[in-house]
């Protein structure tokens, strides 16, 4: 149930998104998705979504926007990912779409945006990369068990297209043609 329900509803009203959620800045975000490099599509990353029937799981991969959801325990199967997707809503006040899941990035904004505070740095200069090696839930009728332990597991090419994403964006920030 979200925070403060006695239900599982996750509708409005909503809660302030001042402390549960962060936006990143848009003409930041819109930078760095056109300057983004090509991502390969391996031999791995194809086999892993030869078995998905939703659009999205099927498509190659590309560098794309998306919210996150950040939690302290691992998760992962198609109830935990629909928790995500109501999570998301709910906590940025009906603006988020569930993008990917993760841990640590919130922490870093977090810290990102204290270090703003005490005059540090721009926090308002913050873009997130994240490789995506897996999915978050199995295919339609696969069992769970088998899925999450014998899954392909593309973790050299989520390291590969972190690189040939990124490395465009390092190299304009670092020639001073970042916005």
């Amino acid at each position: 149930m979200p925070h403060g329900r006695e239900t599982p509803d996750y509708g409005p009203p909503w809660p302030s998104t001042d402390e549960y959620a962060m936006r990143l800045d848009p003409a930041l975000t819109e930078w760095a998705l056109s300057s983004a490099g090509a991502l390969e599509d391996s031999a791995c990353v194809r086999a892993a979504r030869a078995n998905y029937t939703e659009l999205a799981a099927r498509r190659p991969p590309a560098v794309r926007y998306g919210d996150s959801a950040s939690g302290e325990i691992y998760w992962s199967g198609r109830r935990a990912t629909e928790w995500a997707r109501n999570a998301t809503r709910y906590w940025t006040a009906g603006q988020g779409v569930f993008g990917a899941t993760q841990n640590e990035d919130y922490a870093f904004a977090t810290a990102h945006a204290a270090l703003g505070r005490a005059g540090r740095v721009n926090a308002t200069r913050l873009v997130v990369l994240r490789g995506a090696s897996d999915y978050t839930h199995e295919p339609a009728g696969a069992n769970f068990s088998q899925w999450f332990f014998g899954s392909l597991k593309c973790a050299d090419d989520a390291f590969a297209s972190l690189l040939a994403a990124g490395r465009p964006l390092l190299e304009d920030v670092l020639a001073g043609r970042a916005p």
